[in-house]
């Protein structure tokens, strides 16, 4: 509803729909889903109900964790919800439905844990 009807920046919604959470009855929530809808994904690309990760091997979809270099992906779904980070990767051309080519895998600085 935020981003198709409002037309607010997919980045921003997570934050925004938290606000809204608390701010609606359950009964006007119940209005808004009958209304609405639940069905599809979300504006971070994620379907409604939580996938397994078989269910997301069989439509074809892996983590960046799992992608090779050299490689073309489509961005499927961000589950990140930091806004910070999620504005960063926006910057970057980096959302749901972007095409990426994997260059180099790298580990981030910072202390290693043995």
């Amino acid at each position: 509803m935020l981003t198709e009807m409002f037309g607010m920046e997919w980045y921003k919604v997570h934050d925004e729909a938290e606000r809204l959470e608390h701010a609606v009855s359950p009964d006007f929530e119940a209005k808004l889903l009958a209304k609405l809808g639940n069905e599809g994904a979300c504006p971070h690309g994620n379907l409604s109900e939580m996938e397994s990760p078989e269910s997301r091997r069989r439509r074809g979809l892996q983590l960046l964790s799992q992608a090779e270099p050299g490689r073309r992906y489509r961005v499927s779904g961000i589950y990140e919800r930091d806004r910070g980070l999620l504005e960063f990767l926006e910057t970057r051309g980096i959302h749901p439905g972007a095409e990426l080519r994997l260059i180099e895998r790298r580990s981030l600085p910072g202390p290693h844990v043995d």
